[in-house]
């Protein structure tokens, strides 16, 4: 062998070792590296900020983090009060009904104490402080009765409002016109504006109703 073929051969080996000795090269994998992240992935070599996160309450696949009673609305969220369309105090934002629920019929057939505030003297001293609400001839109808054959016509819609139509009515030899309405706040609680009027009165009334 040659003396420049050794040099050669040399070499080559010199170089084959500087390689063999080199570190391998990584390829940089740009990603997310938090592993909370719903983007998360372990084969990323450098964060680039591109981490996404669920929403407060929700996993990454969009679905509840607790949901105990499986409605597809988080226990965090959820909107307690009455779902029943049909009860006064319906809420059209409640997602968890809650036992809350008050309806319209509970007025009737029940004796409720009366506070009265008018504008007049007269009527005012000759309202009762009971009146007895019952049931009309038809569903929704509603008479106030209030003693001594006075009685008072209404009636009273699923949302508790409740309506006087205008209506004659004698009290203690005075015909008076009367009408107006009100609101059942709760089952055991209501208030009703009605104005008496005649030749000689015009009074506006407030009474409150409670049981």
């Amino acid at each position: 062998m040659t003396k420049n073929k050794l040099f050669q051969l040399f070499g080559l080996l010199i170089v084959a070792a500087v390689i063999i000795s080199l570190p391998a090269c990584k390829k940089t994998v740009l990603g997310c590296m938090d592993s909370v992240a719903c983007n998360y992935s372990d084969t990323v070599t450098e964060d680039n900020g591109s981490c996404t996160y669920p929403e407060e309450n929700y996993d990454c696949s969009g679905g509840c983090v607790n949901d105990q009673d499986g409605d597809g609305v988080c226990d965090e969220n959820e909107v307690p009060g009455c779902m029943d369309a049909t009860a006064f105090n319906y809420n059209e934002e409640a997602t968890d009904g809650d036992g809350s629920c008050q309806y319209a019929a509970s007025i009737m057939a029940n004796t409720w104490n009366v506070s009265s505030q008018c504008t007049g003297m007269i009527i005012g001293n000759i309202l009762p402080a009971e009146i007895t609400i019952i049931e009309g001839a038809s569903e929704g109808d509603l008479i106030l009765d209030l003693g001594a054959g006075v009685t008072i016509n209404g009636t009273i819609e699923s949302d508790g409002s409740i309506t006087i139509p205008a209506q004659d009515v004698g009290f203690d030899m005075i015909t008076l016109s009367v009408s107006g309405n009100g609101q059942l706040d709760s089952e055991t609680s209501a208030s009703i504006n009605v104005n008496f009027s005649s030749i000689f009165i015009n009074d506006d009334c407030v009474l409150t109703l409670t049981m």
